[in-house]
């Protein structure tokens, strides 16, 4: 295992929630089995799942890949992962500096990690450096539109950012086009859960380490009052099935 620094508080939140994400992630688990319906290889020498928590999809990659690297910026989760196999090799490492040869890799599968990284085109531009010619990456990635009920029951309270600003579909195919990969496939797809109260809908963000606010300059804790009001916003979007969150999510094909 390669070893580097935890400095991001992404990573740090991932590592804690390690141990809770596979039974939390509800969406994790749909997104990326929808995902692998995607993928165009039938046959790899070498795969990297780039951002893999815990290895949900470990079996499915192996059974196609001679090679298996686990890449993941939290080593906790990557110790999650080992246990999945003892045949995948487990690399703590930035995606935008994989300790990986030029053109050696088959497959670049990626499912909800790309919306984390500071920036997706740096991620893009190595993907199209480890891959071979005609390699291909498939990822999904949190979208523009994600997380609206969140959003407006917050704007009830204050104008602080509470929730991740995610990018666009022109963002994420111009980071595509600028890495000089070719998109196969593109689309958005809405994904909604539902919850039975506030602090389970919270739990499900948390427990799977997605609750840290990328550039948030909101200090301090929330005040009694200021939760009741958030609360009652949210509540407004209840229905029989009980408090909806909505993810709109990109799913992307790219070849080399």
């Amino acid at each position: 295992m390669t070893l580097i620094a935890e400095k991001s508080p992404v990573a740090r939140r991932f590592s804690k929630a390690s141990q809770s994400y596979k039974n939390a992630a509800n969406v994790q688990y749909q997104v990326g089995r929808n995902l692998l319906a995607y993928n165009p290889v039938q046959h790899a020498e070498l795969t990297i799942d780039l951002g893999c928590g815990p290895g949900t999809f470990i079996p499915q990659l192996l059974n196609m890949s001679d090679q298996l690297m686990a890449v993941d910026l939290s080593a906790d989760m990557l110790e999650q992962c080992a246990l999945q196999s003892p045949s995948v090799i487990t690399l703590q490492a930035d995606a935008q500096q994989l300790p990986v040869p030029d053109n050696s890799v088959d497959l670049i599968y990626s499912s909800l990690a790309l919306q984390w990284m500071p920036d997706m085109t740096a991620v893009f531009e190595e993907a199209h450096r480890v891959l071979k010619p005609n390699g291909s990456m498939v990822f999904s990635c949190v979208s523009e539109g994600s997380l609206w009920q969140l959003k407006k029951a917050w704007r009830k309270v204050d104008d602080f950012d509470h929730v991740n600003r995610f990018a666009s579909k022109t963002q994420i195919e111009v980071a595509v086009t600028t890495a000089r990969l070719h998109k196969t496939t593109g689309i958005i797809r809405p994904h909604t859960f539902w919850y039975s109260d506030i602090r389970n809908l919270f739990a499900s963000i948390r427990d799977v380490g997605a609750n840290t606010v990328l550039g948030s300059n909101r200090k301090g804790l929330m005040g009694r009052r200021m939760w009741q009001t958030f609360n009652r916003a949210y509540e407004s979007y209840r229905t029989e099935e009980g408090l909806p969150l909505t993810y709109q999510i990109y799913y992307g094909v790219v070849t080399k």
